[in-house]
């Protein structure tokens, strides 16, 4: 019973974390390490999507299998989509900027 709520909270913290990192180094313009923290946060926003998708559909499992709430579970799987899509869309941004200034 209490695993699972340390998970859903883990699961809860990663999915938050993973909105929270990319959306950080899109901060304003902080000199020519802008572009590297950039690509740090997205990575470290999909490492912190993917474990917290993992551990909130772990948790809920559990969860249901015990007959507990699984509020955070549900919490942490949406917001790790979320962070999942949100990645995906920056990569998919990024590199159309990349061809584009490739043609100019």
């Amino acid at each position: 019973m209490r695993d699972s709520h340390v998970k859903q909270f883990a699961g809860m913290l990663f999915g938050i974390g993973s909105i929270a990192f990319p959306t950080l180094a899109l901060m304003p313009e902080r000199g020519d390490s802008n572009s590297i923290l950039f690509f740090i946060g997205i990575i470290i926003g999909a490492f912190f999507a993917v474990a917290g998708l993992i551990l909130s559909a772990i948790s809920i499992k559990q969860a249901s299998d015990n007959g507990d709430n699984k509020a955070k579970g549900v919490v942490g799987l949406v917001t790790s989509i979320v962070g999942i899509a949100s990645c995906l869309f920056l990569f998919f941004i990024i590199g159309l900027a990349l061809l584009i200034a490739r043609k100019m």
